[in-house]
């Protein structure tokens, strides 16, 4: 749900289930009976709080989805945080978030092509030109 509601833009339910969500935020999310881990619900938090406006909020979020998906080797689901993160701080736009967004992509790249995350790898190369941006890989 909170994948959805991020891309749709739904800020009101995003804000809603975000309430859901919070008590929630230092666990994985699982699919079925633990057959599939979708990561840190700290990534789902920050892509319903940058939904709903939430920007520093947000930040605080994918930081700590950085950290929990890093330790648990969820390498696929820390490429999507930093891309998300990423989107989040060019969005921002505040002192040093810029430079941030472009370490954060260019790590999103790096995974993304070295596991054959092509979608990923799509999505971060229209930013990077979007923005006009260079990454280091």
């Amino acid at each position: 749900m909170g994948e959805t509601y991020a891309v749709l833009g739904e800020r009101d339910r995003g804000a809603r289930l975000y309430d859901l969500l919070l008590p929630f935020a230092d666990r994985n999310l699982l699919a079925g009976a633990a057959y599939l881990c979708l990561g840190s619900s700290s990534r789902a938090l920050g892509r319903l709080a940058h939904t709903a406006g939430w920007l520093d909020a947000a930040a605080a979020h994918f930081e700590r989805a950085l950290e929990l998906n890093e330790r648990i080797g969820a390498t696929a689901w820390l490429a999507h945080t930093q891309y998300d993160y990423a989107s989040m701080l060019l969005e921002r736009a505040q002192s040093g978030d810029r430079e941030r967004a472009i370490a954060l992509l260019g790590a999103a790249s790096t995974t993304a092509a070295e596991v054959g995350m092509v979608a990923l790898s799509e999505r971060v190369a229209e930013v990077s030109t979007a923005e006009g941006l260079a990454l280091a890989h």
